[in-house]
């Protein structure tokens, strides 16, 4: 089942590959803050991790590193605590992380 998240994610990566970071990045927050009312009381959410690390990607296409970074930092504490090691998503939050 299709989310408003889901499609919040997917408007921002068919924008960023579109080269519209602006218009990616306003995506992004739009998921993130549909992630966080659901993520309600929990400490840790799959989705919020996602959005982070698409909102990460967006900024880092902007030049606001220092805000991308914090943006894969939050990815990778919620991915991290939610899927397994190996997930895909959880590999490459880490990999722009350390860039």
């Amino acid at each position: 089942m299709t989310t408003p998240l889901d499609i919040d994610l997917g408007k921002a990566e068919a924008h960023l590959l579109a080269g519209d970071p602006n218009t990616a990045a306003q995506d992004a927050r739009a998921a993130l803050d549909k992630a966080s009312a659901l993520r309600g009381d929990l400490p840790w959410s799959f989705r919020t991790g996602l959005a982070s690390l698409m909102l990460g990607r967006a900024l880092d296409k902007l030049g606001d590193h220092a805000q991308a970074r914090q943006a894969f930092d939050t990815a990778v504490k919620h991915l991290s605590n939610t899927v397994t090691a190996d997930h895909p998503d959880l590999l490459h939050a880490r990999e722009l992380l350390h860039q």
